[in-house]
């Protein structure tokens, strides 16, 4: 085992973010001027001409407004004719983002999950004549938007899974075995509900090291990737009996795969693709290229072909699969054709 011991990671994430906004601080005196000679250079080329959409334009609603990628799909649907309103929860009605000229209209929600949340995407659906919702949420907001899908759809049409469909991304357990189901490869992943459930496992017969992953997101532990067992016993089970491993909130022990990984984006619209990256997986979302897209297949093909929605997939490049379900970051990397 070559890894860092479990409570050396989190040591370093502090040193590692101030690392980060130092170099972002170190590099304003190229960003500025360039910043500035792109502005200029907008100004004077004047304002791009609009595409006059197929069946006239439509007012496209898109949550998640703080984040780059809300923007460049404003940008991308107001280049495409469309009139774009943005929203975010109360607590971000500061956002840059509202003050793009892509964006006709902001307005502020309550948090994603919260009383009122469901009434308000309603009112403001009504009020601004919304045709489409684009939800570009949060991993904790995705089941929430999912759940307000059969609300929301007697008003506008709505881009996102359904609940069953996200519950079953996201559980690692579930995913991994209709991955099966697919033929792909998987990695093993056994589903635990307690420490002692992870102390009694075999660890001597396994063929690589294994992994713990919450079912649940966990903005914290997520990128913990501590290899199991540990060079003890007593610091294996010191680790597992940190962990909020409990019925209630189970876990996954999965094979650690090594590899080059990948993230692929589909957005999925009558039946068809109408967007697809495949990128370079980094935490910064800062690659992207052509590539295969079998596993969005084989998972678009079981939804049904007149689900739309938006899914991503993680891939090593041995062809090992993982899941996430919403707009990519790599979205914002450039324009794109919206259909």
């Amino acid at each position: 085992m070559t890894e860092p011991a479990p409570n050396t990671r989190p040591r370093l994430r502090p040193l590692r973010t101030l690392a980060t906004v130092g170099a972002l601080t170190a590099a304003l005196p190229i960003t500025l001027p360039v910043l500035a000679g792109c502005l200029a250079a907008r100004r004077l080329a004047g304002p791009r001409r609009r595409a006059r959409p197929e069946g006239g334009a439509r007012t496209v609603l898109i949550s998640g407004a703080k984040m780059t990628k809300a923007l460049q799909l404003a940008r991308s649907f107001h280049a495409a004719g469309h009139r774009v309103v943005l929203i975010e929860s109360h607590d971000y009605w500061l956002t840059g983002h509202r003050y793009s000229r892509a964006v006709s209209a902001f307005r502020t929600t309550p948090k994603p999950g919260a009383p009122g949340y469901v009434e308000a995407l309603v009112a403001i659906i009504q009020a601004e004549r919304v045709d489409v919702y684009v939800p570009v949420c949060s991993p904790a907001a995705s089941l929430h938007d999912a759940a307000a899908c059969p609300v929301l759809s007697q008003y506008c049409e709505v881009i996102h899974a359904g609940p069953d469909t996200i519950d079953a991304l996201d559980d690692k357990h579930q995913f991994a075995a209709a991955a099966e189901r697919f033929g792909l490869r998987v990695p093993r992943t056994i589903r635990v509900e307690s420490p002692d459930d992870v102390l009694a496992h075999d660890f001597s017969g396994e063929t690589h090291p294994l992994i713990l992953k919450s079912l649940a997101y966990d903005a914290v532990r997520r990128l913990d990737l501590t290899q199991l067992p540990r060079p003890t016993h007593a610091e294996t089970e010191a680790y597992v009996r940190s962990l909020p491993i409990r019925r209630d909130n189970p876990w996954v022990l999965q094979e650690f795969i090594t590899g080059t990984e990948y993230c692929t984006h589909g957005t999925y619209r009558a039946g068809a693709y109408r967007v697809r990256i495949l990128g370079l997986s980094d935490q910064l979302r800062t690659h992207r290229q052509a590539g295969n897209y079998r596993l969005g297949d084989a998972f678009r093909g079981g939804a049904g072909p007149d689900r739309p929605g938006v899914v991503r997939f993680h891939r090593i490049r041995s062809g090992w699969p993982g899941v996430c379900h919403r707009v990519q970051s790599a979205y914002a990397l450039g324009d794109h054709d919206v259909l």
